[in-house]
């Protein structure tokens, strides 16, 4: 990822830090889940719980609460009172080894702590935390003026966010709206998606299954073309940075079935 990216997802990283994910927090309730009866137990022993674990192993990642519905399908992100993944009965039998490698890589991608507003919000969302962030950090440009909505937001970070974090805040907004800066949400987020193409090849150790996972569209927060997104695999396959992780890692099928 370039400077940018890692400039606006540390903003975003600050304001996880302060307000979590209380913009649109979901619920157990509203998704039809009981926690003891839908969370994973990722000591079953079985191939999803094994491949979750040691995807984690490798990119240094926490696990997040997993929990499994049969009245979804696929696998996606859910803002729960801590961002949580949910898994439809689908992904737990049918699947490769290899294949759960790449989806799961891809999905803890986003866990990662600048990367983590990524997977709970939506676009306008984001548009609307930046915004209130940019008010935080200077109330005099006058951004949340007739807008409640950023007005009660803005509030919220305020009341919440720490000395120290708000100088960070300030000090990150300022070199957005450096001449010759602009911010592109849309962008962010669609080079989260591709950097999650790349760690999801690396964890699975197998390009053509990587390449048609991603076809599949089983998971995705970015809207990039497919023919873009495989053209972008196929360069990073050949590329000097991929040889020498996967050398460094030593990543193979072998690793995630221990």
């Amino acid at each position: 990822m370039n400077q940018d990216d890692l400039t606006i997802g540390r903003i975003f990283q600050i304001l996880f830090q302060t307000i979590g994910g209380s913009l649109r927090r979901q619920t157990m309730k509203e998704l039809g889940l009981k926690k003891k009866e839908s969370e994973l137990d990722l000591d079953d022993g079985s191939l999803f719980s094994n491949v979750v674990n040691r995807t984690s192993q490798i990119m240094n990642v926490s696990v997040p609460p997993i929990f499994v519905s049969e009245r979804h399908l696929g696998i996606q992100i859910i803002n729960l009172e801590e961002p949580s993944v949910l898994v439809g009965t689908d992904m737990l039998s049918g699947r490769s080894e290899k294949e759960l490698a790449f989806v799961m890589g891809k999905v803890l991608t986003l866990f990662l702590p600048v990367h983590v507003m990524a997977g709970i919000y939506g676009r306008t969302d984001l548009k609307t935390l930046f915004l209130a962030s940019l008010h935080v950090a200077n109330p005099s440009a006058g951004l949340a003026d007739g807008n409640e909505e950023l007005q009660v937001l803005g509030e919220e970070i305020a009341e919440n966010i720490t000395p120290e974090n708000l100088a960070s805040l300030q000090e990150l907004l300022a070199k957005t709206q450096e001449p010759g800066n602009q911010v592109n949400l849309s962008t962010w987020v669609n080079n989260i998606d591709l950097t999650g193409n790349r760690v999801g090849m690396l964890v699975c150790a197998d390009f053509s299954v990587a390449l048609n996972t991603l076809q599949s569209r089983i998971f995705s927060v970015g809207k990039v073309a497919g023919k873009d997104t495989a053209r972008e695999l196929v360069l990073y396959n050949v590329s000097g940075p991929y040889m020498s992780l996967r050398r460094k890692l030593g990543v193979t099928l072998e690793d995630l079935s221990e």
